[in-house]
């Protein structure tokens, strides 16, 4: 019978399920104090194996140099190429990357990562809440999932984002650029008159459930004008680098249809024929952008249109 390494040891939890824990010594930190490995398992070979693991790199002195040595913002690295290897949207990674690059690594990034204290952990939540009552939440799950990641691949014992408490979002009335429903109407009233593309999207905006991106997106080819509906099937979107691309919704409900009123179906009527004029063609494609960009000073069929358009 094989002989079981004596640095691992059977026992029961409270249910009566046996586990098996780990108990190595590490030595001693700069204060004294006894440093141990200690980690519990479901079965004796995942133990065994992360045992022999350790103690061959104590064995080589490799050990200290994996675990002291690493910051967050490496640990933070590691964990990003295991999260892109999901099947994530490459506008997802994009938001994830900026998110915590530019709320997280500021505070944490330069932090030795066994050495960071949930005091540490608490005092970041604290201020991210002040910076964005109503987004912090986000980062406290993100580096909570990256010191998981660091127990998971041994780095860390035990992560200090378990201990930490999570303040609720305040529920304070949402102060957005939106137009009050007078305003949009006095916003119509003007536009029509000169940017006719910026009214037939506002116009168009003003139909429940339609988003900025998927309007930016939408080609004729979406629309049925002779039933009144349209199709939702992609939106714009940024993506890695501050690239802006046409993309597939983030969820499949996100795909839909949605009915048209009549005065909007009149609406887009009028507007079609104005593009066509604008653009110098005898018919639109059916797979050209319903409101179309410029690309050298020229009305493109394939460049969304500007924000700076609609402002």
């Amino acid at each position: 019978m094989k002989t079981r390494l004596k640095e691992i040891k059977e026992y029961r939890t409270a249910k009566g399920k046996i586990r098996y824990k780990t108990n190595i010594y590490l030595g001693r930190d700069e204060k004294g104090k006894p440093l141990q490995y200690r980690k519990s398992f479901k079965t004796y070979k995942e133990a065994e194996t992360a045992c022999i693991k350790v103690l061959k790199q104590l064995e080589s002195g490799t050990y200290w140099n994996l675990a002291q040595n690493i910051t967050f913002k490496e640990m933070y690295e590691k964990w990003l190429k295991i999260y892109q290897l999901g099947t994530i949207k490459e506008s997802t990674l994009a938001t994830t990357e900026r998110m915590i690059e530019k709320h997280v690594l500021p505070i944490l990034g330069d932090m030795v990562l066994n050495k960071i204290t949930v005091q540490q952990c608490q005092n970041a939540i604290f201020k991210w809440k002040n910076e964005a009552p109503r987004t912090f939440g986000k980062y406290a799950r993100y580096t909570k999932k990256i010191f998981n990641e660091a127990k998971r691949l041994d780095y860390i014992e035990k992560s200090p984002m378990d201990k930490v408490i999570i303040p609720p979002v305040d529920c304070e009335p949402f102060k957005g650029s939106f137009y009050e429903r007078d305003e949009l109407k006095k916003y119509l009233e003007v536009a029509r008159g000169y940017r006719k593309e910026a009214y037939a999207f506002f116009f168009l905006a003003g139909t429940p459930g339609l988003r900025c991106g998927e309007l930016r997106a939408l080609k004729w080819s979406d629309i049925d004008l002779d039933h009144g509906f349209l199709f939702v099937n992609r939106t714009y979107t940024v993506g890695l680098n501050n690239r802006s691309y046409i993309d597939s919704p983030k969820t499949k409900s996100s795909a839909r249809m949605v009915s048209l009123p009549f005065q909007t179906v009149e609406l887009l009527k009028e507007w079609r024929v104005f593009q066509q004029k604008e653009t110098k063609v005898v018919s639109l494609v059916a797979d050209r952008l319903v409101f179309n960009g410029y690309k050298n000073m020229r009305p493109s069929y394939d460049v969304p249109i500007s924000t700076t358009t609609l402002d």
